[in-house]
């Protein structure tokens, strides 16, 4: 057997996980994510797009500009990488159920909506707050076109400013098949039914003949609860919120050693 499978597997999150709140990547975890010979696999499991991933690697140095390195989980489980940015899966929305969402959402001009695809991303209703967001999480939507091909959706994301008015949203869509997820009282997530950041972490261990009881995975918010319920052991920063630390094995302070090598220290010390 390949030594590699042997090694740890780490999935982590990245905003508010591996990135604090103030965008920042502790330099212990940009050392290992450099290293050549690292001590575990680690895998970006995130909501974020493969575009932002490379945005935010190459402004910590962590890549070059070549292909990432890293298996991957993105877009909450709609796109699967192994190294080299090799898709393995893309599995985005029914394009009718798609269309119903579009129509309804035109209904909501106060709240702003991105339509991510494989490698290209559109911003319906172009709100002050939206906007605002999609510059904050280097997003670099274009504007929605009716006119333009029908181009299926791997993701919706829902922006309100007003968390009541998100929950309305979340409401609206109950009768429809999807996968939904609350990042933050400001966003909702809409992916296929089924698809989701623990399910993707799945089929990206089994298609590697990864050993699952050496998986280890660390987020800090609702689109991170299927991977806590499918896997084992389960990490999350001591900044989460208490709703998150209850559904983990480990609460972990990641402000003196980060949350990778906080990680590996745990695993090492308790023998798992």
């Amino acid at each position: 057997m390949d030594n590699s499978k042997q090694l740890p597997v780490i999935a982590f999150d990245m905003d508010g996980t591996l990135m604090t709140h103030q965008d920042a990547i502790h330099p212990k975890d940009i050392e290992l994510l450099t290293m050549a010979d690292p001590p575990a696999i680690f895998v970006p499991t995130t909501g974020r797009s493969l575009y932002a991933i490379r945005r935010i690697f190459s402004e910590f140095k962590i890549c070059n500009g070549s292909p990432l390195s890293f298996p991957m989980v993105l877009q909450n489980g709609s796109l699967i990488y192994n190294p080299g940015e090799k898709l393995l899966r893309y599995t985005p929305l029914e394009l009718s159920t798609q269309n119903e969402l579009i129509r309804l959402f035109k209904t909501q001009p106060d709240v702003a909506f991105l339509l991510f695809s494989e490698d290209r991303l559109r911003l319906l209703n172009a709100t002050e707050f939206g906007l605002s967001e999609t510059r904050r999480y280097m997003f670099d939507p274009e504007i929605y076109d009716d006119d333009a091909p029908a181009v299926a959706c791997s993701k919706i994301l829902c922006i309100g400013q007003d968390p009541e008015k998100v929950r309305e949203i979340r409401e609206m869509v109950r009768d429809f098949n999807l996968e939904v997820a609350l990042s933050k009282p400001t966003i909702l997530e809409f992916n296929a039914p089924g698809v989701n950041k623990g399910s993707g972490l799945e089929y990206l261990v089994e298609a590697n003949g990864w050993d699952k009881h050496r998986v280890f995975c660390a987020g800090d918010g609702d689109n991170d609860l299927e991977m806590f319920r499918r896997f084992d052991i389960s990490f999350t920063p001591s900044t989460s919120s208490e709703e998150i630390k209850k559904r983990v094995t480990h609460v972990i302070d990641t402000h003196r050693d980060g949350l990778l090598s906080s990680i590996l220290h745990t695993i090492e010390r308790e023998k798992i």
